[in-house]
This record gives structure tokens, sequence and C-alpha cells, in this order.
């Protein structure tokens, strides 16, 4: 499973924003305790004023070819809101 966030979703994935987003933090880190990977929006991080350094432990800054990738291989299933 892969998680794509960008826009104000991206605060997901901040150190800054752990007292507003506790709850989410931890359903995301145990999705990838299980092995998802939670791909950032690297564009969306400078909109929000978001750093790699304040990003929680396991989150990726995604890129073209990780998402790409992610999204394109075979029987891939996408759902978006």
């Amino acid at each position: 499973m892969t998680i794509w966030l960008n826009e104000s979703g991206i605060l997901l994935a901040s150190r800054k924003y752990t007292e507003k987003h506790a709850d989410h933090q931890a359903a995301l880190a145990e999705l990838m305790s299980k092995g998802a990977t939670v791909l950032i929006c690297h564009y969306c991080m400078q909109q929000f004023d978001v750093e790699a350094s304040d990003l929680l432990p396991g989150f990726k800054i995604g890129s073209p070819d990780l998402l790409g990738n992610a999204l394109f291989k075979d029987d891939t299933k996408t759902l978006s809101w």
C-alpha cells in the first residue's frame, strides 16, 4: 500500500502538527509498521512551510520516480477523495 499525502494532508507527516493530528499520525505509523509507504508532496511541503527535518520517521518525500513506480505497477488500484 502506498499513501500519497499532498496539499494540507502533508501536515499529518510533520512534527509541528503532532498535537493536532496525533491520532492520524499514529494510524499512519501503524500502517507503515505493516509495510505501507507514505509519500509526501515536495511542492506542498514548500507551500505549507514543512521542512524535511520536520517529518516524522518513515515518511518519504515523493519524487516523480517514487510516485510513478507506486501508481503504475501492474494490478495497482487507486483511491482519491
